[in-house]
């Protein structure tokens, strides 16, 4: 797993972003995908925001699971405002945790 919170800037954390959801493996949780389906988003929309939006609020630390959750805001096709937090876990890879559409704070 990546040490997003030491090694990377924000700006350097939010290219890797961008190059793995264009070119490496994004993994969707079940809670992702269960999401997606209630709220009408496909992977399209995913990609979308990891590839076009912007990391705007400092990471969280998750304890429980010791890594750091991101959370990318953009549009999605359709133009609404949504938010994708992911998990860096290797510079290949990003775990997709949650989409929600932006006013869900």
């Amino acid at each position: 797993m990546v040490d997003n919170n030491d090694k990377l800037s924000s700006k350097e954390t939010l290219d890797t972003i961008r190059d793995i959801a264009q070119l490496g493996n994004v993994i969707l949780t079940g809670h992702v995908k269960k999401r997606m389906r209630e709220r009408d988003y496909s992977i399209d929309d995913i990609v979308l925001i990891l590839s076009k939006g912007e990391i705007i609020e400092p990471p969280e630390y998750d304890k429980e699971y010791d890594n750091w959750k991101w959370k990318v805001q953009g549009h999605a096709i359709e133009g609404d405002q949504a938010a994708v937090i992911v998990v860096i876990l290797s510079h290949r890879e990003l775990l997709c945790l949650t989409i929600m559409f932006e006013w869900e704070k």
